[in-house]
C-alpha cells in the first residue's frame, strides 16, 4: 500500500471511532458495488448514513472539501441507494462528509458535516 493509501485509511479509521463516539453503529467499511465505493456505512438511530471521508495533511493547500464536486456526491448517493436495496434497509438516508486533518504534530483533527453532500450544500 502506497503512502497515500496508508494516509487515507488512517483517515477513514480516525473517522470511524469518531461516529462510534457519537453514538453511531458502523455497518460497513470500503463497500463497493462496480465502480461505486462507500468509505463508512453507519447507522444513527432510524437513519443510514454513508459518509465520505478525505483525509488531507494540514499543509495541503487544495481545501479537501473542494476534491468533492456534483458528480461525486451523485455517485456517492448511488451508492448508498444501491447497498440500502442490497442490504433491505428501510432507512432515511442521509449522506455525511468527514475531513480528517493531519496536523503537523501527527494529531488528527475531524470535521464533520452531516447530511454535507446533499445537493444544496455543494
Amino acid at each position: 500500500m502506497g503512502k497515500r493509501q496508508d494516509i487515507g485509511k488512517a483517515g477513514e479509521e480516525a473517522a470511524a471511532y469518531y461516529l462510534q463516539g457519537k453514538g453511531y453503529e458502523i455497518l460497513d467499511r470500503n463497500w463497493r458495488t462496480g465502480r461505486l465505493e462507500l468509505d463508512i456505512v453507519a447507522r444513527n438511530d432510524r437513519e443510514l448514513v454513508a459518509v465520505e471521508v478525505k483525509t488531507r495533511h494540514a499543509y495541503f493547500r487544495q481545501l479537501a472539501q473542494d476534491t468533492i464536486d456534483a458528480t461525486k456526491a451523485k455517485r456517492v448517493r448511488q451508492a448508498a441507494i444501491g447497498y440500502a436495496k442490497q442490504h433491505d434497509l428501510n432507512l432515511a438516508l442521509r449522506i455525511d462528509f468527514i475531513l480528517v486533518t493531519i496536523e503537523a504534530d501527527g494529531r488528527m483533527s475531524i470535521y464533520h458535516a452531516p447530511n454535507g453532500l446533499h445537493p444544496t450544500n455543494l
